[in-house]
């Protein structure tokens, strides 16, 4: 592939996240992972975002071919998805701006979530280049700015993490989103990787003879998190007993809440003591975590990210999950794990009583899941999806590269004043809500 050079639009997703200190949510950690990762392969990334934090310059090269230009819009602190959007005005009338201003050339826009949908619509429009845009979550997102979605059939492809997720986004679109293609979420396997479980239980000091299941939860999923603490109270009776270490990493208040009532619901169970909380500094070394567990438990997200599930593969860890969405994306039961009926303690018992029982088939299960992961899911191999997905659509959209111009020579055809006056009444919309 030759070189490019991309534009990402992030109103709210700042890859420097997890830089400032600050626990970074899925989608900013895929839009640093993947920005990262292009540039890496060659390609020249610029990222637009809201800045979050006022130590950061307005140009920050933060990796090898990477840039940050956060765009001054709003409190200089991470926001809701909410309150970012009542920024989205000035933000698209900022990033325009700036363009303009830099003259820069871009070969493709990428917007990483739809709040910025209308922002890389309209850029596409006046520099005369496609767009792409990756859609995270099923259905809410495109709901979530109303007219938006007109925007979003301008672009050239859309990007859904699973064949459930291409099906929620099509049923929700009413078949309106045609341009829709499947590339998985990655997960970092350099980060992310085996390490031998005594010398992790040393470090977090974990006793070596607990049989021990680490469960990868979310607050949204209280239900899921019954039947696994019912299921565990069905072996109670195993000894040595079974300890259930809750990877949590939670800093915000609902997180806390959360724990508060697992602790709850772990009392009126009779398994006080068999809860163990990592608290906050899983998010720093969440492998080791991992890498602690003769196997994890997941409670499945609701927003459908399959990244849990990924995360134990790549520490070679077998996964016992429910036979939901994603895991049957991602999990092939019994091969990587095992997966029981939703809301069935009984079943979940039985299955973690039989992977205990056997740690040659742990063994088996976390290997061929580290190896799917590898070849899969890796963040170098989702990225040449990515970057193939760039070509074909640069391919198709037939722009030879003199016919790509800088923002302050485009003219505004009919087509273009239509695509204009969308955007407008998108603002328009959000300003109303203010």
């Amino acid at each position: 592939m030759p070189e490019r050079r991309i534009a990402f639009i992030a109103p709210h997703a700042d890859p420097l996240a997890c830089h400032h200190g600050c626990p970074a949510p899925p989608e900013q950690s895929y839009l640093e992972e993947l920005s990262r990762h292009l540039a890496a392969s060659g390609h020249w990334v610029d990222v637009f975002t809201r800045w979050e934090s006022p130590e950061v310059p307005d140009d920050l090269a933060w990796a090898p071919n990477a840039r940050v230009l956060p765009i001054r819009t709003g409190p200089s602190r991470p926001l809701s998805v909410d309150d970012a959007r009542k920024y989205l005005p000035a933000f698209h009338d900022a990033v325009l701006r700036r363009v303009r201003e830099r003259a820069t050339r871009y070969d493709l826009i990428h917007v990483n979530t739809p709040l910025g949908a209308s922002t890389a619509c309209e850029l596409s429009r006046r520099l005369d280049v496609p767009f792409v845009l990756t859609v995270h979550r099923h259905g809410h997102e495109v709901h979530a700015v109303g007219i938006e979605r007109e925007i979003m059939q301008s672009a050239s492809r859309i990007i859904v993490h699973s064949p459930a997720h291409h099906s929620a986004i099509a049923e929700a679109s009413n078949g309106e989103l045609s341009a829709l293609q499947i590339i998985p979420w990655g997960i970092d396997t350099r980060q992310f990787r085996p390490i031998d479980l005594l010398e992790a239980r040393h470090v977090l000091g974990i006793d070596h003879w607990v049989p021990l299941v680490a469960c990868a939860w979310h607050p949204g999923s209280a239900l899921d998190m019954s039947t696994i603490l019912s299921g565990l109270a069905m072996l109670r009776g195993v000894d040595p007993p079974i300890k259930l270490l809750i990877l949590d990493g939670a800093t915000d208040a609902r997180s806390r809440s959360g724990i508060g009532d697992l602790r709850s619901m772990a009392g009126a169970l009779g398994l006080q003591d068999r809860l163990i909380v990592a608290g906050e500094r899983v998010a720093h070394v969440p492998w080791l975590y991992y890498g602690a567990a003769d196997l994890v438990a997941v409670a499945p997200p609701p927003d459908a990210h399959h990244t849990p599930y990924l995360e134990a593969m790549a520490c070679a860890r077998p996964v016992l999950g429910f036979d939901v969405e994603p895991a049957r994306f991602v999990i092939e039961h019994e091969r990587h794990g095992l997966l029981v009926p939703r809301g069935n303690p009984e079943s979940w018992a039985e299955a973690l009583r039989a992977l205990l029982a056997d740690g040659t088939r742990r063994a088996d299960m976390g290997t061929e899941g580290r190896r799917r992961c590898e070849a899969e899911f890796a963040w170098p191999v989702v990225t040449k999806r990515t970057t193939d997905l760039y070509e074909d659509v640069l391919a198709s959209e037939h722009r030879p590269q003199d016919a790509r111009y800088s923002i302050e020579k485009v003219t505004k055809s009919p087509a273009s004043r239509d695509t204009e006056g969308l955007v407008g009444r998108v603002h328009a919309g959000v300003r109303a809500i203010d």
